[in-house]
């Protein structure tokens, strides 16, 4: 009865659960025409500006990003890339899966810019016209200009519109393809064999879940431009030649020979230091991973400023190809500054010397259209090529993950584009319905093809696997002449003609030296090592305790029940045949307090034990057991053999691998391994009279060993004869002390400032890039820039107001010529000094690279090491309490690559996978709000900047200003106005984007803070070289510790 009500209260608990997820992330979906005017963002906008925004501000984003449907998609295209790649003899391709699985979704966004860029280029020739209205020689009436002036304003408004929802509707695509990228790479964890989990670390995944595929947010976001530049430069050629006949040509040509050409060899430059800065921020993050992981026997030994050297070795290789990368990318926006200047110029050169007479009505629409072209060309394009290059590497980068080698029987079951049907569990499976089906483990039987061929020659097949689970033989567990590799060479074979057999319901105890195959055995059983000749047999199902105890973050019990329904009655007999009774009244919220990652620190004796927990609540045929009593005490190991082992599962089938020699009387079958192979196998009788050498020694083991050996006796049958006292004890504590119910704990958020970004924060930054000298000269290079930027166009409506001006003094238009006196200067003086305007342009926008440059990276290099040595220094508390993972999605695939065994032997796949796509739909939720409120930010600042247009147009139109504003005046107040309403709205959102990141180092500063060691460089030091590291184990190979030789304090 207490069953049944507690998997009644565990379902309403959970539907309750889901129920909260589904009204957070479901309600208020936005309608059409708040889609449309971006209506559903004014709530946020507002919440925020009053207090911090929590989850339950986010508006969902549509069904369409949901990671589930959209991994599903992917999933079977890649499958289907797989298989045909296959067939044709090639590489698959990541690409080609995920332009048949969303190309057609993304055209829609290109043709609302296309549109856009379609109606800025026409919009010049309105301009043009409106600006004969105050030329000397007017040729249309008020009314005539004031159509024209509402056709230019309209034709604003609606290309500002068209603009934000086509680049949303692409970025909005990039996030598509990055939450269905994530999925599917998360998916190819839970499928990939030994090998290639070997190869893949937690730190090189989340780096590419972090950076690599951050670059589809952005390079889908101007992608289109690729086809729509060259259709805008078509456009843009007719129309200037038209305005200014021939000199347009060259001012184009001036653009195309100064951008392409350099963008394009930027752009291959930038890819190969793209792929460099991955590489090394991989092995960067794989060092420091392993740091923090390793932090205990670090601090042990006193090894922190050693290991901090190391870090930072691996930092300042990164930063080399990090801060050419930045060199180049600020060359590729300089050219937005000085390119469309220097084509104007040479515009106006030739416009000049072909015996023309410069006039605002010619240059400002002339200077619009190549404006328009400019900022694609200079701009667009440059990101374009950069996004592009690195969008390549990126790819390539996620095509070798996804490529790597899977499970045999995984690969069955996802050969979703083969003719075959899939079999699962004894079920025929169609084509599409074996593409639905869950990732879990097929259940052992003959194939009738081989996985692939290995190294050297070495095949393990699938059809050596045989399973049934209704297989009526005694022996349930049947190993015959396997020989087995890790690394699929038959020269290091992990177990060698090896053959077992094992009982139902019997007790088989497996010893051996270290490394002599004892834990490859059970893991050939769980088929996460494939045998390379030989049958393997397995009639039941599994359940599997590691020999390093793995818990996910979460609470003691979610750990324990793995998704298991909740049975109070069964749970509290398991937890009581683990001995963990105590240990709960001992943690602060019983069972339902949190462990791993931001919770309560624990011994390794509690961690065996729940992860013991978690096997033993598992309903299964056969429990293997991986050395579960090496991390708990004599009287905790002997609890937990009489109580658990042969107690509580004494009808079911166990292999256990063990150290404990004493435990071994109570054993049915032993098998004694030794370099992989079956020395000797036998009870204990047996080996003990079988007169061999190792019989011999296991027998002087036995009763030496440990004074429990006199409590453990075998009665024949493998049951135990428990120590009275014992058994006493725990009756009474069992009866006097009544458990507490504890509400679960919830997971402390991270600590973060609220309000406004503290100037402290921007002061910290900039104090870490250099002295106040280089700053400040930093700064003014910056506005010296900006200056002669300002200057170039200043001197542009200066010199056509003197041509205006001189004209309406003859009342005719002026002689054209080199010589011509157009107010204080010459038409060749003019030229002059418009040409040296452009130099210092060009000059300051390429001097000021290198500081900025060096600035950003050496701001980040002495704050990436302030932080990290600050950690290296903290106390243990602070690694106890805090997470290493930046997100839940990466904290999740983090803990899925340390317990992959137990979660596949589990068959827990498919509840991971949803688990992990509940958290990418939550983090959708997030980023769409902040691309949809960058989208109505620009749509409302541009609004107010066509408004500012509209006020200055009807200004000049219907206020009588006597002649007092010249017609270049004119000109340049709507030429400006006019760019103002791209350049505003971009520049805040750039403003935004640097507070944004500022938000980054106001949270590296608070790693700065934390609570350290008060005498870390106490005491005498001595010398430690890299064979020293290398025997703490906390590098697998010379990687980093190959130049180490430090001074290390001598801890007493």
């Amino acid at each position: 009865m207490a069953s049944k009500e507690g998997k009644k209260d565990r379902k309403e608990d959970k539907n309750e659960k889901q129920q909260d997820n589904s009204a957070r992330l479901k309600k208020g979906r936005p309608g059409f025409f708040s889609r449309m005017f971006f209506c559903w963002m004014v709530p946020v906008f507002y919440h925020g500006t009053r207090r911090d925004l929590n989850e339950d501000d986010l508006v969902p984003a549509k069904r369409i990003y949901d990671s589930k449907e959209l991994g599903d998609k992917l999933e079977r295209a890649w499958y289907e890339e797989e298989a045909k790649a296959k067939a044709a003899g090639r590489d698959p391709s990541f690409t080609k899966a995920a332009f048949r699985a969303f190309f057609w979704s993304y055209l829609p966004g290109g043709l609302m810019q296309l549109v856009y860029i379609s109606i800025r280029t026409a919009t010049p020739l309105l301009f043009s016209e409106l600006l004969t209205y105050w030329s000397t020689e007017e040729t249309i009436s008020r009314e005539t200009a004031a159509y024209y002036a509402a056709g230019m304003i309209v034709a604003n408004w609606l290309s500002a519109y068209l603009n934000h929802h086509g680049n949303l509707y692409c970025q909005q695509f990039g996030m598509k393809l990055r939450i269905a990228t994530s999925s599917l790479m998360f998916r190819k964890i839970m499928r990939m064999d030994n090998g290639s989990l070997g190869e893949t670390t937690a730190g090189k995944v989340v780096n590419l879940l972090s950076n690599d595929l951050n670059r589809f947010d952005m390079a889908f976001l101007f992608l289109h431009y690729v086809w729509i530049i060259p259709l805008q430069l078509a456009a843009v050629l007719y129309l200037g030649y038209r305005q200014a006949g021939v000199s347009a040509f060259i001012g184009i040509a001036a653009l195309i020979v100064i951008a392409l050409p350099v963008q394009g060899g930027l752009g291959r430059v930038i890819a190969r230091v793209r792929m460099r800065t991955a590489e090394k921020t991989d092995a960067r993050i794989k060092v420091m991973s392993e740091v923090i992981n390793g932090i205990q026997v670090i601090k042990m030994y006193a090894w922190e400023v050693p290991f901090e050297n190391v870090v930072i070795e691996k930092r300042q290789n990164e930063l080399k190809e990090i801060r050419m990368a930045n060199i180049l990318r600020t060359i590729f926006l300089g050219f937005m500054i000085f390119t469309e200047r220097t084509a104007l110029f040479l515009t106006i050169l030739t416009f000049v010397f072909l015996g023309n007479t410069l006039s605002a009505t010619v240059i400002y629409p002339l200077q619009q259209f190549l404006n328009s072209a400019q900022i694609n060309i200079t701009l667009i394009l440059p990101m374009v090529l950069s996004f592009t290059a690195e969008l390549i590497v990126s790819i390539r980068r996620i095509q070798e993950y996804l490529s790597v080698r899977e499970r045999a029987d995984f690969e069955q079951l996802n050969k979703s584009a083969a003719p075959v049907a899939t079999t699962l569990f004894g079920k025929a499976l169609t084509k599409s319905e074996s593409v639905k089906a869950p990732v879990r483990p097929l259940s052992y039987q003959p194939k009738q093809s081989l996985t692939g061929v290995m190294n050297n020659g070495y095949t393990p097949t699938e059809r050596n696997y045989v399973r049934s689970v209704s297989y009526q033989s005694d022996i349930v567990i049947e190993v015959q002449n396997v020989s087995s590799s890790w690394i699929g060479d038959p020269n290091f074979l992990a177990l060698k003609n090896l053959s077992v057999r094992v009982r139902r319901g019997k007790l088989c105890a497996v010893i051996g030296a270290v490394g002599s195959g004892k834990s490859s055995l059970l893991q050939l059983l769980l088929r996460e090592l494939a045998p390379g000749s030989g049958t393997v047999t397995v009639n039941g199902s599994i359940s599997y305790a590691s020999q390093e105890a793995w818990l996910f973050p979460s609470t003691v019990r979610e750990n324990i029940l793995f998704g298991i329904p909740y049975d109070p009655a069964k749970y509290k007999r398991v937890c009581k045949a683990c001995a963990l009774e105590k240990d709960f009244k001992q943690f602060p919220y019983g069972d339902q307090t949190l462990v791993g990652e931001r919770g309560v620190s624990l011994s390794g004796g509690q961690r065996a034990r729940i992860n013991l927990a978690r096997a033993v609540y598992r309903q299964a045929d056969i429990y293997l057991l991986d050395d579960p009593l090496s991390a708990v005490d004599a009287n905790v190991g002997r609890q937990l053999f009489e109580g658990c082992i042969n107690g509580y599962l004494r009808h079911a089938t166990r292999v256990l691998v063990t150290h404990q020699i004493h435990f071994l009387k109570a054993a049915d079958f032993i098998i004694v391994l030794n370099e992989g192979r079956v020395e000797n196998m036998g009870t204990f009788d047996e080996l003990i009279t079988s007169g061999k050498e190792f019989a011999m020694m296991l027998s002087s083991l036995q009763e030496g060993k440990d004074k429990d050996a006199d409590s453990i006796t075998s009665d024949g049958s493998g049951k135990i004869k428990r120590h009275p006292s014992m058994n006493r004890s725990t009756s009474i504590m069992s009866e006097k002390e009544q458990e507490e119910d504890f509400a679960p704990q919830t997971i402390a958020p991270e600590e973060r400032q609220s309000g406004n970004l503290k100037w402290n924060v921007i002061a910290s930054y900039f104090k870490a890039g250099g002295n106040a000298v280089f700053i400040i000269t930093t700064i003014l290079l910056i506005v010296a820039t900006a200056t002669a930027a300002g200057s170039v166009d200043y001197w542009v409506s200066f010199w056509t107001n003197q041509v205006a001006n001189a004209e309406e003094d003859a009342g005719a238009p002026i002689d054209s010529g080199l010589d011509v006196q157009v107010g204080p200067f010459t038409t060749a003086q003019y030229l002059i000094i418009h040409g040296c305007l452009v130099l210092a342009c060009f000059s300051l926008t390429n001097v000021r690279v290198l500081p900025l440059a060096h600035l950003c990276v050496t701001a980040s290099k002495n704050l990436h090491k302030k932080m990290f040595s600050t950690m290296l220094r903290g106390i243990m508390r602070f690694f106890d309490t805090s997470s290493s993972a930046k997100s839940p999605v990466f904290g999740m695939v983090t803990s899925s690559l340390s317990g992959i065994a137990t979660i596949r032997s589990s068959g827990a796949e498919k509840r991971l996978i949803t688990e992990f796509d509940n958290h990418q739909d939550l983090h959708t939720a997030a980023w769409n709000g902040f691309l949809g409120g960058g989208a109505a930010f620009g749509l409302y600042l541009d609004t107010l900047c066509v408004i500012y247009l509209a006020t200055i147009i009807f200004v000049f139109l219907y206020l009588d200003l006597d002649g007092i504003i010249p017609v270049g005046s004119v000109g340049l107040a709507i030429t400006q106005s006019s760019t103002l309403t791209m350049m505003l709205q971009h520049g805040a959102r750039m403003l935004v984007e640097f507070l944004a990141q500022l938000t980054s180092v106001e949270r590296v500063l608070e790693y700065t803070r934390i609570e350290t060691e008060s005498n870390l460089f106490t005491g005498p030091y001595v010398v430690l070289d890299a064979e020293a590291f290398s025997e703490a184990g906390l590098f697998e190979g010379p990687e980093g510790v190959s130049h180490a030789s430090n001074m290390v304090r001598d801890n007493p």
